[in-house]
């Protein structure tokens, strides 16, 4: 859009606000109508003139028209000098691609092999799913190692220092491009859900992905035990657990990472469960738990009839005048269970205060699957 354009745009918009004030006053409301009629037709106007002349104005700015300038938005470019040796090389990519598709051979659609549509701003194109090999690979802004790394924005951020990307084998990755020994790839998951916008992309060693799954991450298990901070024999126990786990609890679909640590039972492992929608639980075990023959999974929630009863007598042990709760027992009820067996219990109830005012609060208890509750009350708006 030229100046010329912007200007009329600018000055109709401050026609239609000025024209909106005078409507407010009777004997102004003629001039406002007026006034805003010429500016929306001046908006009008301007429209069209960029529209008649959008090529010029693409040209203006070094586009070879208007396509090419959107297309250079598309691909995130906004100078013209920086997109022009990209156009250059995706233009000389689609010739390699147009001369070596032959002419007068046509194959069988399900003989064609599988081939990315892709065109890639550096290297060649190419298709296929992957993951990391190990923990921590670095992301680089371009196929070498001068190119440098990503960093992690959020991370350093939050922590007040430059934190690079990296990725481990719980991404789920697509690859794109390759080019002397790396390739481009974009992530298009983590441990199972989608990732959380923008999808990072970057360049790999080619090396430290991998396009096979093992053995243990068809059976759901993705953390890399060799890059923990553990004995031998420690991994040993936990990826045996995590194997076990990963067969007698059905609700456990993935594990991405554990350690060793004490739980309040004097559990001296976990590991932590990927369920569905992205639901996320520890299972705690010992060493007996991971080779005895009783199936090990998640602690069962404490029943919920008992659970309910739990909550009812706490909040009548926390209010100031017992007598005067009134448990909304079926509008006021809601349960729900955790991976890590843990259930919570939202009852709201009313009551009256040392005024003799009646309220009406909720209270949110939390019942362990041993039996243990713990509740917080608040007073409901």
């Amino acid at each position: 859009m030229s100046g010329a354009d912007f200007g009329l745009l600018f000055l109709s918009l401050i026609g239609i606000v000025i024209g909106l004030i005078l409507l407010v006053f009777p004997k102004k409301r003629r001039l406002g109508k007026w006034l805003t009629l010429c500016s929306l037709l001046g908006i009008v106007v301007s429209f069209g003139i960029f529209l008649a002349f959008e090529d010029d104005f693409a040209r203006e700015d070094g586009f070879l028209d208007k396509n090419d300038k959107r297309a250079a938005r598309a691909q995130g470019y906004v100078s013209a000098k920086d997109w022009k040796p990209v156009r250059e090389k995706l233009a000389e990519n689609a010739a390699k691609a147009k001369a070596q598709t032959p002419a007068a051979t046509v194959a069988p659609v399900n003989s064609l092999p599988k081939k990315s549509s892709r065109l890639c701003a550096i290297g060649e194109p190419i298709s296929g799913k992957a993951i990391a090999g190990k923990r921590s690979v670095p992301v680089l802004n371009g196929p070498s190692e001068s190119s440098g790394s990503m960093i992690n924005q959020t991370a350093s951020a939050a922590f007040n220092r430059q934190i690079p990307e990296t990725l481990s084998p719980s991404a789920d990755l697509e690859l794109l491009c390759e080019s002397n020994g790396y390739v481009q790839v974009i992530v298009t998951g983590f441990m199972g859900q989608p990732p959380t916008p923008p999808a990072l992309q970057g360049w790999v060693k080619k090396e430290s992905v991998s396009t096979e799954l093992t053995e243990d991450q068809k059976r759901g298990l993705f953390w890399d035990f060799a890059s923990a901070d553990l004995t031998p024999e420690d991994r040993s126990f936990l990826r045996v657990g995590a194997l076990k786990i990963l067969n007698d609890d059905k609700r456990c679909l993935r594990i991405d990472g554990g350690s060793k640590g004490s739980s309040s039972g004097g559990k001296q492992y976990y590991v932590t469960c990927g369920g569905s929608g992205g639901e996320l639980f520890n299972v705690f075990f010992d060493k007996a738990d991971a080779i005895v023959q009783t199936p090990l999974k998640h602690p069962e929630p404490f029943d919920e009839t008992s659970s309910r009863r739990l909550c009812e007598a706490a909040i009548k042990e926390s209010a100031s005048h017992p007598s005067t709760v009134n448990i909304h027992s079926f509008m006021g009820y809601a349960t729900k269970t955790f991976g890590n067996g843990n259930r919570f219990v939202w009852q709201t109830f009313s009551a009256k205060n040392s005024y003799g005012l009646e309220l009406t609060y909720q209270a949110l208890c939390t019942v362990t699957p041993d039996g243990k509750s713990e509740i917080t009350i608040s007073e409901k708006k």
